[in-house]
């Protein structure tokens, strides 16, 4: 990560020298979603293993991606995917900077904290389910909260 100071994740995902790209993957991501998840394609290929590749071994890239998709789509299925795959790999084993991060941004985005909500927790470290526990709703009671850059 740069050592710029923004005043959000979703400000630090669009300062990425590769934004253009991150926004490009997800839009995909999403077209495959409501495609009903068919059988990649050589034309979504690439953009789909970028997000799962960084899912596993990236988290400032996949922090990027799970905020890219909340500001968005207002799709809560789709942000639902996104936070069973993307978002719970991010915290299976996260650095200690991004559960602060995470948590940074769920304090001023409720719909983060939705997303949070979504996630197996037994699957999520047990530093990571702690520091997010403040944040979880019931995501099948609670409706998706609006976006706050909309």
């Amino acid at each position: 990560m740069t050592d710029k100071s923004f005043a959000n994740e979703l400000q630090t995902a669009l300062s990425r020298p590769d934004a253009d790209d991150l926004a490009r993957h997800i839009q995909m991501y999403y077209d495959h979603y409501k495609a009903g998840l068919p059988e990649w394609s050589d034309e979504d290929s690439d953009a789909l293993e970028a997000i799962m590749d960084a899912s596993l071994d990236d988290p400032d890239k996949t922090l990027a991606y799970v905020m890219l998709a909340a500001a968005k789509y207002d799709d809560a299925n789709f942000l639902g995917y996104v936070a069973c795959g993307p978002l719970e790999n991010l915290l299976v084993q996260p650095p200690a900077e991004i559960i602060e991060r995470v948590v940074s941004e769920a304090r001023k985005m409720a719909r983060l904290g939705w997303m949070l909500s979504i996630p197996f927790r037994h699957a999520l470290a047990p530093e990571a389910l702690e520091a997010i526990k403040p944040f979880l709703v019931d995501a099948d009671k609670e409706p998706l909260p609006p976006r706050p850059w909309a």
